[in-house]
């Protein structure tokens, strides 16, 4: 009866880990099914325009435009190399997984006179999980921001 109790907590922590796993995956193929992605079409420069919030891929909702007055957020990528800035600048790798999984790593970013948004949007890329450009645009799902889950970029 002892191993039972130690075994339970175990098993509900596996299986809320696997149900969340497999709905990124169902919200991934959502949102490749009503676009594209390959490495050719990511290539290139990508401004920021909107960050909205999705829970299948298909729908989106509580769109908000971005202020360029502000800031502006730019991200890059080529040939397995990331860039962009905001306020300051940042870099790195990416890799391509799968259909449309995207795997990118920070390797440099300057923290200077750091304010809102930039942590978040920093993070928002640092920790996407997949893409898709539709109609000309391109979607990045995060997993950083439970309310705004889409980053909307057009290219530059």
């Amino acid at each position: 009866m002892k191993d039972f109790r130690h075994i339970l907590p175990f098993l509900a922590a596996l299986l809320i880990l696997t149900s969340c796993e497999k709905s990124q995956g169902k919200l991934c193929k959502n949102l490749l099914d009503g676009g594209v992605a390959n490495e050719e079409l990511l290539q290139g420069s990508w401004d920021l325009q909107q960050q909205a919030h999705t829970t299948n891929g298909k729908k989106f909702n509580q769109i908000t435009d971005v202020g360029h007055d502000e800031y502006h957020f730019r991200v890059s990528f080529k040939d397995g190399e990331m860039t962009g800035h905001i306020i300051n600048t940042f870099g790195g790798n990416y890799s391509l997984i799968n259909e449309n999984e995207i795997d990118i790593n920070f390797h440099s970013h300057t923290m200077i006179n750091t304010r809102d948004p930039e942590p978040k949007l920093s993070d928002a890329i640092n920790n996407a999980i997949c893409f898709a450009i539709i109609d000309q645009k391109l979607y990045v799902h995060h997993g950083s921001d439970k309310k705004k889950n889409i980053l909307i970029f057009e290219r530059s």
